[in-house]
């Protein structure tokens, strides 16, 4: 039985573990891995599940994994895994988070990081290289919040096409025609008319009705339906979204193999590329043609901008470590979940 030690942490009300490494974890990113004795994928998602139980193992939205980058130019590797042990691409406040424990536990000087104008550092995962800009002024090892922004890169639509999804890079100038697809719900009367954005993951975007309370939404009844649906075989992320005004919206979202959370940071990013390209909301720099969203979850509020001569996505919002333990690993036999 193991001994390991974790780390707490929340963005926004998204909550993770984190290791730092995992005995015998292998990258599991495409990138081969040779080392003796790593253990199977299948492994790693049983004792993800375990740890995400909020009932017998620690508790949380996904685990965390903190690893060597499997690639050069980049510091380190995060592995992801949802409460349900299924593997994650990407989690845009999962990215924070790990930005803030590189950080505080001495792991990133940004020695390695590419020349840049602000110093930051490369982050591999699933869904292609992240790069964070940590506040300098945060202390390490303090408990206080961090305030974290992450060039998430350029969005993507997801083209419904039959049984297939095509994948295309956005530009604010695409035309409507590439993006907006209705979705009926089988076996039922409902259909919902949705913005199909990837950030890495895939993101289903619908905006209510107006006058229609978010927070008073069935979120719950219509999500998983949603989720699992035939128009999106890898599953998919489904954003509700209230318009408040032109700069600020507020969203629940069902997250892909997790359920319902207190936020998501891809999601508040696909929810601020759909707002623009739907005119719903993005307030206008006039000198850049940069736009900005405001984007309000029941953990906090993220603020997404998209830069307009980069086509980049940028997120901004906080970072917290909750607190620092240690727990015992059972033999996997013995796990029943």
């Amino acid at each position: 039985m193991a001994r390991l030690s974790f780390t707490k942490m929340q963005g926004a009300g998204n909550d993770f573990v984190v290791f730092h490494d995992f005995p015998q974890s292998s990258s599991f990113s495409g990138v081969p891995d040779t080392s003796p004795g790593t253990m199977p994928l299948s492994s790693l998602q049983k004792y993800s599940k375990f740890v995400a139980d909020r009932k017998m193992g620690v508790g949380c939205d996904q685990v965390i994994i903190v690893r060597p980058s499997p690639v050069p130019d980049l510091d380190y590797e995060m592995l992801i895994f949802n409460n349900d042990g299924s593997q994650a691409d990407m989690c845009g406040n999962g990215v924070r988070c790990f930005s803030k424990y590189i950080l505080d536990h001495g792991l990133s000087s940004f020695a390695r990081s590419p020349s840049s104008d602000f110093p930051h550092h490369g982050v591999h995962t699933l869904a292609g290289p992240v790069h964070c800009y940590p506040a300098l002024t945060h202390a390490r090892n303090s408990m206080t919040n961090m305030m974290v922004t992450v060039n998430m890169g350029p969005p993507y639509v997801m083209d419904l096409k039959d049984e297939e999804v095509v994948v295309k890079e956005l530009a604010m100038t695409s035309p409507r025609e590439m993006w907006s697809r209705e979705v009926q719900l089988p076996g039922s009367s409902v259909s919902f008319k949705v913005v199909c954005v990837s950030m890495g993951n895939p993101h289903a975007v619908i905006f209510l009705p107006q006058g229609t309370k978010v927070s008073e939404y069935p979120v719950e009844e219509y999500g998983p339906l949603l989720e699992r649906h035939e128009k999106f075989p890898r599953r998919a992320n489904i954003e509700f979204v209230e318009v408040l005004s032109l700069s600020d919206v507020r969203v629940r979202v069902w997250e892909r193999g997790a359920g319902e959370t207190l936020a998501c940071g891809t999601g508040a990013c696909g929810v601020a590329v759909a707002c623009i390209l739907t005119d719903n909301a993005g307030v206008i720099d006039s000198t850049t043609q940069d736009r900005r969203v405001n984007v309000h979850m029941p953990g906090g509020i993220l603020e997404i901008d998209w830069k307009h001569k980069e086509n980049r996505i940028y997120k901004s919002g906080p970072a917290t470590e909750v607190f620092r333990g240690e727990m015992l690993l059972p033999d996997l036999k013995s796990i029943q979940l």
